[in-house]
C-alpha cells in the first residue's frame, strides 16, 4: 500500500487496515523508497489485533460466533444481538462492535469466543470494491440502482 501525503505537510496519524486472512507470518516494511531528499518521521508505529470494524452484514458475507473450545456456533438473536456497524467507513479509524448478548442466550460470562466476518476496505486510492455476484450490486457501466 502506498501513503500519499503533501511534500510539505506537517506530522499526520495514518491508520492503515489489514487483514492476515490465513496466514500465520507477515512482513511489514515501514519507509521510504526512492526518495532523494526531505525528511521522513515515522513515529508510534502499532500493530494492533481489531474487534469488529466495518462489518458487512449480507448473505454472501455471514458473521459466526463460536465458542474455542468446544466449537459450539451461536445464533444472531438467539445467543446474541444483531451486528451492524453503524461507523462503517471502509476506514479502521474507529473502535470495534461488542457482542451484545439477549435473554436466555446460551454465551456465558467469559467465554472465550472465536468471531469469524467479513469486512470492508478502502482500497486502490479510496474506492471500495464490491462483490459482482450480490444481488444488489449495481448494473454493468457503473451506475446506481434507484
Amino acid at each position: 500500500m502506498t501513503i500519499r501525503t503533501d511534500p510539505t505537510s506537517d506530522w499526520q496519524p495514518v491508520v492503515i487496515g489489514f487483514n492476515s486472512m490465513s496466514y500465520d507470518n507477515v512482513r511489514v516494511y515501514a519507509g521510504v523508497w526512492g526518495g532523494k531528499q526531505g525528511r521522513f518521521w515515522l513515529d508510534d508505529l502499532r500493530i494492533e489485533e481489531v474487534g469488529l470494524v466495518n462489518v458487512l452484514c449480507r448473505a454472501g458475507t455471514p458473521l459466526t460466533v463460536r465458542d474455542e473450545s468446544s466449537g459450539t456456533v451461536y445464533e444472531e438473536g438467539r445467543d446474541y444481538a444483531p451486528v451492524a456497524d453503524p461507523k462503517l467507513t471502509f476506514r479502521f479509524d474507529h473502535p470495534g462492535l461488542a457482542i451484545r448478548l439477549v435473554p436466555g442466550s446460551r454465551i456465558q460470562d467469559r467465554q472465550t469466543l472465536r468471531v469469524s466476518y467479513y469486512h470492508g476496505m478502502a482500497i486502490h486510492d479510496g474506492q471500495v470494491t464490491i462483490c459482482m455476484s450480490e444481488p444488489r450490486s449495481p448494473p454493468s457501466g457503473g451506475s446506481r440502482p434507484n
